[in-house]
């Protein structure tokens, strides 16, 4: 993160990560931070990826030249279009809201960090994903964002398996927030 977005970040931490509140995952955190399933549907042209989380789904079309439209409405999950490269699906990600997390309020990768991964509605998002074989997917996305970021950051490569006979089920939110009003007494549950 550039200083200015740190100091912008204030207090900031793990307590305000926004699936506490219920909001999706976005990109890449719907993929680079599992415990939810996801699965594939491709069609010709287009490839709709569905995520237990929320019963979210995004529809990425395909084709050789594809722009985003010029008149982009910001969403949680931006506007994707994809090509090939060989066998790796590239999907270029942009128009997003600033409303959801690059990663998991939980990975810290120095002892200093505070669990915060906020973003702009600035963001690009550069995803690879790349069949190993029939049951193997490799996924890994380059983020930029010239708001918050100093420059690129690449996400591990994650490798999702396939697991037979699992089907998408219903991952539902309680947001925390009200449950503890209601608990208190503040709020009627």
């Amino acid at each position: 993160y550039t200083p200015a977005a740190v100091k912008a970040m204030g207090d900031l931490g793990e307590p305000d990560d926004p699936i506490l509140r219920c909001l999706p995952y976005g990109v890449p955190r719907s993929i680079a931070s599992p415990p939810w399933p996801f699965q594939i549907v491709q069609r010709p042209g287009t490839v709709v990826v569905l995520t237990e989380y929320y019963h979210a789904f995004r529809v990425i079309p395909y084709g050789d030249g594809l722009k985003h439209s010029a008149d982009i409405i910001p969403t949680y999950f931006g506007d994707s279009v994809g090509r090939w490269e060989g066998d790796t699906s590239v999907v270029d990600v942009a128009g997003f809201n600033d409303k959801t997390w690059l990663a998991d309020a939980r990975d810290r990768p120095t002892p200093a960090s505070k669990g915060r991964w906020p973003h702009s509605d600035a963001l690009h998002v550069v995803e690879r994903w790349r069949a190993v074989d029939a049951d193997t997917i490799e996924y890994e996305a380059v983020i930029e964002d010239p708001k918050m970021l100093s420059g690129p950051w690449t996400t591990a490569t994650i490798t999702a398996k396939r697991t037979p006979g699992l089907k998408i089920g219903e991952g539902m939110c309680f947001d925390t927030t009200t449950y503890s009003l209601a608990v208190s007494g503040k709020e009627k549950p």
